[in-house]
């Protein structure tokens, strides 16, 4: 955790990409990549329902990442007082699935009556 108001440094890297790359859950149904160059600042506020991210630097990239249940997150004051939870929205692997073979086919997923 990082206290608020504070500047806090990241060490990070990776072979193919010079950027830092977070991710950070911003709400029950939300999660956001950012890539950022050396030396960027990003602004992470309060919001009633999770977190905002901001940045006055065009080189930040900011991307949804599409399953935001994966990532885990710290509930925010707001949040629980409006008994809402990270741990609401499981990751999609533990999300009920359809059938694969019935997707795959385009069938309908309940069975039909037949005459």
């Amino acid at each position: 955790s990082v206290p608020a108001n504070a500047i806090y440094a990241i060490t990070t890297g990776w072979m193919n990409e010079p950027r830092a790359t977070l991710l950070i859950r911003t709400g029950v149904d939300s999660a956001k990549i950012v890539r950022m160059p050396h030396s960027s600042r990003l602004i992470v506020m309060l919001k009633p329902h999770g977190l905002e991210l901001e940045t006055e630097e065009e080189e930040v990239a900011f991307e949804d990442f599409a399953d935001p249940g994966a990532v885990p997150g710290h509930d925010t004051i707001p949040m629980a007082l409006r008994h809402e939870s990270f741990h609401d929205r499981p990751p999609a692997s533990e999300m009920p699935h359809a059938s694969v073979a019935r997707e795959a086919s385009g069938a309908p997923d309940a069975p039909q009556d037949r005459e």
